[in-house]
């Protein structure tokens, strides 16, 4: 993508990659020279979470048993919805 630098050496990153990389106003970014060429990169949190399509989604590595702390999950919401039925 082809892009121009403003009088004060500001560039725009386009929306779509903004909200592919769940970049968004404010957010903290590395800005690196290797040679010829500028990286930049978002600055991760320690639990990055964005919102793609609506949903709360979380980037980062999962530890322990991640099938049984779903499944544990789903049994309580599963609960949590027979009760109201009155089930």
């Amino acid at each position: 993508m082809r892009t121009t630098l403003d009088r004060f050496g500001r560039i725009v990153i386009p929306k779509k990659m903004r909200k592919d990389l769940g970049i968004e106003a404010g957010a903290e970014v590395i800005v690196e020279e290797r040679g010829q060429v500028i990286y930049v990169k978002p600055v991760q949190e320690e639990t990055p979470l964005v919102v793609k399509e609506g949903i709360l989604v979380y980037r980062g590595h999962a530890e322990g048993d991640l099938a049984r702390a779903v499944a544990a999950e789903r049994e309580k919401r599963i609960g949590k919805l027979r009760r109201g039925l009155g089930q």
